[in-house]
């Protein structure tokens, strides 16, 4: 991710970029960056969902070194004719972006999902603060979770407070299949 961030600062600077299209699975340094920068950004899914993110889809296809590693390799081994890549990162904010997943098959979730948190793209958001977030997204009895935090350690710590709250939406003998409230 650290190499998407020093892409996407290039293409506002270098490229002139005034919208950035970004995945909502992409770290909101990302999102924070481009703001600072002066471009304004735009959300799409992993699966394109009604004419909601038709903006994003059309300047996603536009920028391929955002979207496509060969595309990316390429333009980062020219950022590097004049840079090394630390000090490339060097001058991006501190960010530490994981995953993880959690099984979901005995969960016990209203219909809006509002349990698990803010809906949020693809998902549901977690807000821990100055400390980061969570991106809870729902994959087939799973749910992938992305934190997105200012370093390792907040992002390990955010990631286990997000699955403490999942297991307390799940039912089954455990808990007696009562219902959080």
């Amino acid at each position: 991710w650290h190499v998407l961030t020093v892409l996407t600062a290039d293409e506002i600077i270098r490229g002139g970029m005034s919208v950035i299209a970004l995945p909502y699975t992409s770290p909101a340094c990302l999102g924070r960056l481009a703001h600072r920068l002066g471009a304004r950004v735009v959300r799409y899914g992993s699966c394109p969902n009604g004419d909601a993110e038709r903006e994003a889809r059309r300047l996603s296809s536009q920028m391929p070194v955002l979207r496509d590693g060969s595309f990316a390799a390429v333009r980062i081994l020219a950022l590097l004719a004049d840079n090394t890549l630390a000090s490339l990162c060097s001058s991006l904010p501190s960010f530490c972006f994981a995953q993880d997943s959690f099984g979901a098959e005995q969960m016990c979730i209203p219909p809006d999902g509002s349990a698990i948190g803010k809906p949020d793209g693809e998902g549901y958001r977690l807000d821990f603060g100055r400390r980061g977030r969570v991106r809870v997204v729902p994959e087939g009895g799973a749910y992938r979770l992305y934190a997105d935090a200012v370093n390792e350690e907040y992002a390990s710590e955010l990631l286990e407070l997000s699955r403490e709250r999942l297991r307390g939406l799940m039912h089954g003998p455990s808990n007696n299949g009562d219902r959080p409230t």
